[in-house]
Formats: C-alpha cells, sequence, structure tokens
C-alpha cells in the first residue's frame, strides 16, 4: 500500500518511511516506527499521539501485527488514564481480534473487549473474555505468534494474568484467584514478589479479607521491596493502609494516609483506580 507522504507530514513522520520494505527503507521504516516509542519511559496520555501515529505507520506499510501492538499499547493507556474514548478503542481491538490468524492480536482483542465488560459491570463476561483460551489446532497446537520488534524487545504492557486473576475473584472464586496469583511467585525476583503483593492485597480488599491483604503488604515491607519504585507501588500502600486500619492499627491514620496517596498519584491526570480507593478509604 502507498504511503500518503502529505499524511506523513501532517502526522510529523518521516517522509523517508514511504520508501518501502526492503534493504535500508526497511531499517528506516523500523526507526520510524520503533524509535520513538523505544525511547519512552512508559505509555501514558504524553504518548497517546505518537502511539497513534506509529499504529497509522505501520498499517500503511502492511505491516498489520505491529499496527495491532500498538493499537493495544494505545488501549492500555487508555484504561490506566480513564480515557472517555476507552470503549471504542477496545470494541476496536476486539473486533480485530475475531478476524486476525495472529494469536497475539486474538489475545488482544480478548484482553481488550474483559477490559471493556469489566469497566462496565458485566463480570460475567469480562470473566468469559479473560479465561478464554486460543482454540488448538488439528494437530493439537496453536500457531506460534507472528514476531514484531515490540513483542521481540518485550515492550508490549499486559497484565492479561493479572486481570483473569481478579476476574476469577469477582466471579465468585477467591481461592482459585490466590492460587493463580501464587504461581507467580517466582523465587528470587522481586518485582515478580511486587506483582504478587500487588494482586493479592487487591483481591483481598475485593473480598474483604484484610488479614490476607495485611500478610502480603507485610511481606512487601519486610523485604525491602518499595526499593523498585514501581509504578504499582502507591496501590499496595494504599491497600495497605486498608488492611493495617481494618484489623485494628490506627484507622484514623490510615485512611488519611490512603487518601494522601490517592489525591497524589490518581487524580491529577485521573487513573484508573479512583472510585475504588475512595471506596475503601470510607471503610477505613
Amino acid at each position: 500500500m502507498a504511503v500518503d507522504e502529505e499524511e506523513l507530514v501532517r502526522l510529523g513522520l518521516p517522509v523517508q518511511a514511504a520508501g518501502g520494505a526492503q534493504g535500508g527503507d526497511r531499517v528506516v521504516e523500523d526507526e520510524a516506527l520503533m524509535g520513538p516509542v523505544r525511547r519512552q519511559s512508559g505509555y501514558d496520555a504524553s504518548t497517546f499521539d505518537l502511539l497513534e501515529r506509529a499504529e497509522y505507520l505501520a498499517r500503511t506499510l502492511g505491516r498489520e501485527a505491529e499496527a495491532a501492538d500498538f493499537l493495544f499499547i494505545r488501549l492500555m493507556g487508555a484504561y490506566t488514564s480513564i480515557e472517555k474514548g476507552r470503549g471504542q478503542l477496545a470494541r476496536r481491538m476486539h473486533e480485530l481480534g475475531q478476524v486476525s490468524p495472529d494469536p497475539a492480536v486474538r489475545r488482544y482483542g480478548r484482553q481488550a473487549w474483559g477490559l471493556h465488560q469489566w469497566d462496565v459491570g458485566n463480570i460475567g463476561e469480562a470473566y468469559r473474555s479473560f479465561t478464554e483460551e486460543d482454540v488448538t489446532a488439528a494437530g493439537g497446537t496453536v500457531a506460534p505468534d507472528e514476531e514484531t520488534p515490540l513483542r521481540r524487545d518485550g515492550s508490549i504492557p499486559g497484565e492479561g494474568p493479572g486481570w483473569r486473576a481478579v476476574m476469577t475473584a469477582l466471579h465468585g472464586d477467591v481461592d482459585a484467584a490466590l492460587a493463580f496469583v501464587d504461581t507467580w511467585d517466582t523465587p528470587g525476583d522481586p518485582y515478580a514478589a511486587s506483582v504478587w503483593v500487588y494482586y493479592t492485597t487487591m483481591i483481598a480488599s475485593m473480598a474483604g479479607d484484610p488479614a490476607a491483604a495485611r500478610r502480603a503488604g507485610e511481606r512487601w515491607v519486610a523485604t525491602g521491596l518499595a526499593r523498585l519504585r514501581a509504578q504499582i507501588d502507591h496501590y499496595i500502600r494504599q491497600s495497605w493502609c486498608w488492611a493495617r486500619a481494618l484489623t485494628g492499627e490506627d484507622p484514623a491514620g490510615g485512611a488519611a494516609e490512603a487518601e494522601a496517596l490517592l489525591v497524589a498519584n490518581l487524580l491529577q491526570p485521573p487513573q484508573w483506580g479512583i472510585a475504588y480507593h475512595y471506596a475503601l478509604i470510607a471503610e477505613m
């Protein structure tokens, strides 16, 4: 497909990327698509325009797998920042996944639909979306994902297993959800431990089990996981405040600390979890 050079200029993309997909031109395309995205430390509102431009260019160049990668990253940012148009992005990704031969894109589609259904309160459909697996081929295997630069270097964000665990809990099986989270607790891996604490405290708070949330939070404190300065830290801290407050340790102080964390991290710009964490504060 020919690239419209005027459209590239309008979008702020290198016109050289129109040169085709052979030899040095392919390198130019890769840098046009991947270079700016790789240089970003995260995917938030500041990168949305960049991601949309990258998706446009990838699709125009016929690189559908990479276009789907950019759309999925854009979708993740929309849900993290509770953007108004997130439902439309989820539907686009869902529809793309339904017709794609690429297993990765089909997963993106299911996860997008699960996020949308969770967002609108349809827990049963969200659970089905997050737990559905690819149908195996005649030989009993699923075709491998198409390889793309973003998939190869681990730049695709995603929390599919975590969302599946949360939906399993909200669908009524808290023990199965926590057991599923336990499978990620890789010995000696502090980042895996942080993710374990994050989802364990979240599920425990949703289930009204402050003792379980407190045990997970105590591990986070005892092993010094705050030193990692992960983006999920403030969520863990808010759940830790809730757990301590509901097990009798300074409820007023816990509520004040949690509200300070919420105001500092979730309001400007708006981030996922505002209503939920205000509800936890109210419980304190």
